[in-house]
């Protein structure tokens, strides 16, 4: 769901079948009626033998997963795949641990589950269902979780770095030359890589990015040793 659907990371699936995956998963746990599958893969132009075709979809998708993955239920289809081997569900339970780690004081640890949550994007939510409403609301919702994510990175890896109190680096777009580096501006930095990787999302993100990146600005160098130069605005870019 964290990008192009497929199954183990790989996209080996016809285009309808990633399009009724998409839906399954898009609601997993709950049943989907056959007709909101064939809007699904057809919007308002379904043919009549929609019926059908949704049927080979699922016959192929239990061959491809599991003949107990989707489930045939009273007026539809369940998706019935182990919480976790859902990356979407995957990555709310590590933002939600890592929430519960920052809390408890652990932002080191925090930084480390929410790098690991957010290496599990491969692009934009659901791409399969940007015609169908329902698709569209649930990648919207995911798109605002991996921002509150990204937050929630920035908010760790600064707290894990005022404990250190040591760093000397430069980010310009991609990792770069360092003296030292302490554990929680590595996390900064690969904070700074995750930025890059969804460049091509809206002006309204970008210019949320680019206020947390004047936040890096200005904080990151508030924890720096004494004596550090004040940074000037090419010494920390990350967009």
């Amino acid at each position: 769901m964290l990008g192009p659907v497929g199954i183990d990371g790989r996209e080996r699936l016809a285009p309808r079948d990633r399009v009724v995956l998409a839906a399954l998963a898009a609601r997993a746990g709950e049943v989907v009626r056959g007709d909101e599958l064939a809007d699904a893969l057809w919007g308002d132009a379904v043919p009549a033998s929609w019926n059908k075709v949704v049927q080979g979809c699922i016959v192929r998708l239990r061959r491809a997963l599991d003949p107990d993955a989707i489930r045939t239920e009273p007026g539809g289809y369940r998706l019935a795949l182990p919480y976790d081997d859902v990356d979407a569900h995957r990555f709310e339970r590590m933002v939600r641990r890592a929430r519960e780690l920052l809390t408890l004081g652990e932002p080191e640890r925090a930084a480390h589950v929410l790098d690991e949550a957010l290496a599990l994007w491969r692009g934009r939510p659901l791409p399969e269902l940007q015609s169908w409403d329902l698709g569209r609301i649930q990648a919207n919702r995911l798109d605002e979780l991996r921002l509150d994510a990204e937050e929630l990175h920035v908010d760790a890896a600064l707290a894990a770095a005022s404990a250190w109190r040591a760093m000397s680096f430069r980010v310009s777009g991609t990792l770069s030359s360092c003296s030292f580096i302490a554990p929680p501006y590595m996390a900064l930095m690969r904070y700074a890589t995750h930025l890059r990787a969804f460049d091509e999302r809206s002006c309204n993100r970008r210019e949320r990015r680019h206020g947390w990146t004047e936040v890096l600005k200005r904080r990151a160098w508030a924890v720096a040793p004494a004596g550090q130069p004040a940074p000037d605005g090419e010494r920390c870019r990350l967009d």
